[in-house]
């Protein structure tokens, strides 16, 4: 690792935004079983955060010059450019309740719920190897 408190604190935003991820998917098990969908309750609260956060981890990312081959390839996709701006959607005030930040990034022909997903993994699976290697190193130097 090349800055190693700087790596630290990225995998703090993935840590946040991993959390927002699970806390979604709970609200969404729980809209399955109430059959109704309430974009100013839970639902839309975790799923705008996690993905707003998602952003973060992506900007640190670039920052930080990490790479990884999956990582990497999924940061190819037009729809960074398209979870940046829900982003920016979901913190800064936007007068129209159906802004078109949001309004894009739901555009099914996208992709980008399945694309959300494996980032997010993919960021994930980073960080466990990252940390595995470094213990590992850490043990033999021992």
């Amino acid at each position: 690792m090349k800055d190693p408190q700087a790596f630290l604190s990225l995998h703090r935003y993935f840590i946040w935004a991993n959390s927002l991820r699970t806390y979604f998917y709970d609200a969404v098990q729980q809209r399955d079983k109430n059959n109704e969908v309430i974009w100013a309750d839970k639902l839309g609260l975790f799923m705008s955060h996690w993905y707003g956060s998602l952003y973060v981890v992506v900007e640190g990312w670039v920052e930080l010059g990490l790479q990884d081959p999956i990582v990497d390839t999924l940061l190819q996709s037009p729809n960074v450019e398209l979870l940046r701006r829900f982003r920016n959607g979901t913190f800064h005030f936007q007068r129209k309740y159906w802004d078109q930040r949001f309004v894009d990034f739901w555009d099914e022909s996208q992709g980008t719920v399945d694309w959300v997903a494996n980032l997010n993994e993919a960021f994930g699976s980073y960080f466990l190897r990252e940390f595995k290697a470094d213990t590992n190193e850490r043990s033999q130097s021992n």
